[in-house]
């Protein structure tokens, strides 16, 4: 399987920013837009029953600052 065709795991890129010093990180999935001529209120509806992607909320903490 070459790079381009690789679906990476949620686990890999959670591990990645925590290792880049993320504290917390989320999974959520993307909101879907309003029906429109191309796709229809029932391929909105089907869509979280197969997800196309989901957004990833990454945080750190606060520095404190000495003094």
């Amino acid at each position: 399987m070459s790079l381009e065709d690789y679906e990476w795991p949620h686990e890999d890129f959670e591990h990645t920013a925590r290792e880049a010093g993320f504290t917390t990180v989320q999974w959520s999935p993307v909101r879907t837009p309003p029906p429109d001529k191309e796709r229809d209120e029932a391929f909105w509806r089907a869509s979280p029953t197969y997800p196309v992607s989901t957004l990833m909320t990454c945080t750190e903490p606060r520095a404190v600052l000495p003094g």
